[in-house]
């Protein structure tokens, strides 16, 4: 018997693991203008595409306790966060999030990734690593509040992307 993960929790928001039939919420939160701004270098994602980013959360969840959740409100869906594999920077996963607009503003960034750094924790994933272009000045600050640091920079969609690290 496989023992189950331990769920994701914050106080104001509910998450669920990204699984098959969440493809078309999460291809309609990857296709905010907002969400995608930053995320997918303004490229609006295809209904492949982003069913082959769940089947890659799953393996991911598999291999390492990490991957793909949606975060509801009382509203509904509200955004995402998990950890995801960028081949172009590195193998090592990188955490990342995006909320729709109605949810910006208010902290609960900063609790998504609160609650990820914790479930990163329980289950023993490490080191946590991030990356953000420097002209998303909010999501830096968000990773700061987390308790990450720069440690490198590369060339960017948007121009320098700063990479992160929490120790």
């Amino acid at each position: 018997m496989v023992a189950a993960r331990p769920p994701l929790a914050s106080a104001r928001l509910r998450y669920r693991e990204v699984g098959g039939g969440d493809v078309g919420a999460l291809h309609a939160l990857l296709a905010d203008d907002h969400v995608r701004r930053y995320l997918l270098d303004g490229a609006t994602p295809t209904r492949e595409w982003v069913a082959s980013e769940v089947e890659a959360s799953a393996r991911l969840f598999e291999a390492r306790g990490v991957g793909l959740w949606i975060a509801s409100d009382g509203e509904g869906d509200v955004g995402f966060v998990g950890a995801r594999v960028y081949e172009e920077i590195e193998p090592h996963p990188h955490l990342l999030y995006g909320l729709l607009p109605r949810g910006t503003g208010c902290g609960l960034a900063t609790e998504m990734m609160a609650a990820l750094v914790e479930h990163a924790a329980r289950v023993g994933f490490a080191p946590l690593r991030a990356s953000v272009d420097e002209v998303n000045a909010a999501s830096a600050r968000v990773l700061e509040k987390s308790g990450f640091v720069r440690y490198g920079t590369l060339d960017g969609a948007f121009g320098p992307m700063h990479l992160y690290a929490r120790p």
